[in-house]
């Protein structure tokens, strides 16, 4: 997923949770997910002119007291679809970008819970299917070429962090099925309190 699919997923899950100004998205990314997602609140806020001029984010203006008019952002009907199929796309990829598969997890509650299970199921397996391929790569790199050890160190290290994540997984999907309204929820949730949380 280009960066620029990552910056609209924060823009329109962020949206999704209450219409905001411009100015508290970029204090919530700064304060909850630059240090950890590789994105910036600047391309956050340049991603938000992009979206209104494709129409799946709306804006309003306000005025508080005397301060001076401020734009609101609004998530349209587009926009919750797009959100919806950005979560879809980064839950269950598997590649060098993690801060995705977390901004996806961030955004959960964009899908029903069951699609989010599936997804996450779907990552297991292209875990188990990259993971048996580091496996043989490792043991032809022992056999064919034993001087290349940092490769075979490479696989072992890919290996354990690809079980890591898959216990990960299978905590979620154990979660998630134990609350199968969970995502409902937690949206509803969200919706009604992020302001005031957050």
């Amino acid at each position: 997923m280009k960066s620029s699919h990552k910056n609209d997923l924060v823009a329109l899950g962020l949206l999704n949770r209450g219409p905001m100004h411009g100015y508290r998205i970029t204090q919530i990314v700064q304060a909850q997910l630059e240090p950890w997602a590789s994105i910036s609140a600047s391309s956050v806020y340049h991603a938000l002119g992009r979206l209104t001029r494709r129409g799946v984010v709306s804006q309003t203006t306000e005025r508080e007291g005397r301060a001076p008019e401020r734009t609101v952002y609004h998530l349209t009907p587009r926009g919750r679809e797009l959100l919806a199929n950005l979560v879809r796309t980064s839950l269950p990829a598997i590649g060098t970008d993690m801060p995705l598969f977390y901004l996806g997890m961030h955004f959960a509650e964009a899908l029903p819970t069951a699609e989010v299970i599936g997804l996450l199921e779907a990552r297991l397996v292209a875990l188990q299917g990259a993971m048996e391929h580091m496996r043989t790569t490792k043991e032809e790199t022992r056999k064919n070429c034993p001087e290349l050890f940092h490769f075979a160190w490479m696989n072992s290290a890919g290996e354990r962090h690809m079980q890591v994540e898959m216990e990960m997984c299978r905590d979620l999907v154990a979660k998630l099925r134990a609350h199968p309204d969970y995502c409902e929820r937690l949206g509803g949730r969200l919706n009604e309190n992020w302001h005031e949380e957050c």
